[in-house]
């Protein structure tokens, strides 16, 4: 979807999250009804952009609430996009917490995202093109010690999401979901900070999260989540060996095994908060770990010369005569890997060192540009390694073209077979973007599947248009069209 082109209604408005996302949605060019229960946020965000925000000030978890929305959303006209991105949480053990916080938290987290949408459907239905998306939580996908009801309301999300996608199958609107990981937010009580400053679990920045957000929207990707699947399997408790008890065990073990005092005194409700806090430590220590991992926020300076590089590698790949890419090309190359050095563990970086150093690689040519290919490749494997998912999976369309384009055994490592499982990859994760379809319908052309290859270039110059990337936008869709002929001729 093109934000330009974007009517969204966000709830969850005067939120951490929803304010970065307001930030951005409006710097591409969408208009806002934005919907919280904090006034006074509200109001400075429409202060901040008074030609593109609407408020509406409610309480989702009243009917009247919900029907103020309904009404507002009428007014503002041409809704094609819903955001539900309210939610609240309560970080404590089940059986601390009292029936109307639980009751409190189900009616927000999903009653209430029901009933809302329900009563906004027939409108995005009007609309020749609508997206609903759902924003839900690693949470949603791995059960944690300490959140049992918001683990709950978030599995809910998530289930509620592929019904509804399915349900929706035949029409023009789309569902999404969207799962951050823990996020640096004043949703998160000074509890849950707590103990992932004790744990050394990293937390994400709103801005980053919100950066991947909008770009899962303009891509209209079904599925993100920001952790990586494999961050979310829960850890299986080791087997017994020789006689031993597994780890988890030997946590219970301890307990059991240790001698009681002859004098047991009552505890104080401080020393039982301060032992609960304590076994929720021990509890979640595996599991927050794991799934802090995979991801890696950028800074804003990595953001920055992210964002340079690839405005510059347009403006030499489209842009700089012939003969003079090779040169800048080279001098990006030491800028990229600059980039690389001072955030090592950004799958960005490394995938966009890689791209440059491919495209140095063709503008030199020849036998003495395969040792450039080479890095490009280890850089973009390097990128595969960090986090898969990054970028909508651009490490694996560029090391796919890699496969097909680098000359095979004794010379190179080219294997087409190696090319069509990574473009199966990519394309899984960015189905409609226009760089992984282009280059597979470069390589489908190659392959002398004529057919297979129009049905992928008429799918990159149909794919959504990427936010601060025009001019590499505008040169792929030439290039796409140039390949298209060919395959048309072929075809005739």
């Amino acid at each position: 979807m093109q934000l330009r082109d974007a009517h969204i209604l966000l709830t969850g408005a005067s939120g951490g999250i929803g304010q970065v996302l307001v930030e951005r949605l409006c710097a591409g060019g969408a208009r806002l009804l934005l919907v919280g229960r904090d006034s006074l946020a509200l109001e400075t965000l429409a202060q901040r952009y008074p030609e593109q925000v609407s408020l509406a000030c409610a309480d989702l978890a009243q009917r009247s609430g919900r029907h103020l929305v309904l009404d507002a959303a009428r007014r503002f006209g041409g809704l094609n996009c819903v955001i539900n991105a309210a939610g609240i949480n309560q970080f404590s053990l089940l059986e601390q917490q009292d029936e109307d916080a639980i009751a409190r938290l189900i009616g927000v987290n999903v009653t209430a995202t029901l009933q809302l949408t329900h009563l906004l459907l027939p409108l995005l239905r009007q609309q020749p093109q609508a997206l609903l998306v759902n924003l839900g939580s690693t949470f949603g996908s791995i059960g944690y010690p300490g959140f049992a009801a918001y683990c709950a309301s978030k599995f809910a999300l998530r289930g509620f999401s592929e019904a509804l996608r399915r349900e929706l199958a035949d029409s023009h609107v789309k569902v999404l979901y969207i799962a951050p990981r823990a996020t640096r937010t004043a949703m998160n009580s000074a509890d849950v900070v707590a103990m992932n400053d004790a744990l050394k679990v990293g937390m994400d920045d709103p801005q980053a999260v919100a950066r991947q957000i909008v770009r899962a929207i303009v891509a209209e990707r079904e599925e993100l989540y920001l952790a990586g699947r494999k961050a979310l399997r829960a850890p299986q408790q080791p087997a017994a060996a020789h006689g031993r008890p597994g780890a988890a065990q030997a946590v219970a073990g301890d307990q059991a095994l240790r001698p009681r005092r002859a004098l047991d005194r009552p505890q104080s409700p401080h020393l039982k908060r301060r032992k609960a806090m304590k076994r929720l430590l021990g509890l979640c220590s595996v599991l927050l770990a794991l799934a802090s991992q995979p991801s890696f926020a950028l800074s804003a300076a990595g953001e920055s010369s992210l964002q340079q590089v690839q405005t510059r590698w347009a403006e030499i790949n489209y842009q700089l005569p012939a003969a003079q890419r090779e040169a800048a090309f080279a001098k990006l190359a030491a800028e990229a890997e600059r980039a690389v050095a001072g955030e090592p563990q950004a799958a960005e970086l490394h995938i966009w060192h890689g791209i440059v150093l491919s495209t140095w690689a063709g503008a030199k040519g020849g036998l003495g540009a395969l040792g450039l290919v080479k890095h490009a490749k280890a850089e973009l494997e390097k990128a595969i390694e960090l986090d898969a998912q990054a970028l909508d999976g651009s490490a694996y369309t560029s090391l796919a073209s890699l496969y097909y384009q680098v000359p095979g055994w004794p010379i190179g490592f080219g294997d087409e077979d190696k090319a069509e499982a990574l473009f199966q990859q990519a394309l899984a994760l960015n189905p409609n973007g226009i760089d992984p379809n282009y280059f597979h319908g470069d390589f489908l052309l190659r392959q002398k599947r004529y057919g297979e290859a129009r049905a992928a270039l008429e799918k990159a110059l149909a794919a959504p248009a990427r936010p601060g990337r025009e001019v590499a936008d505008a040169g792929r869709r030439d290039e796409a069209r140039a390949l298209l002929a060919q395959v048309k001729e072929k075809l005739e």
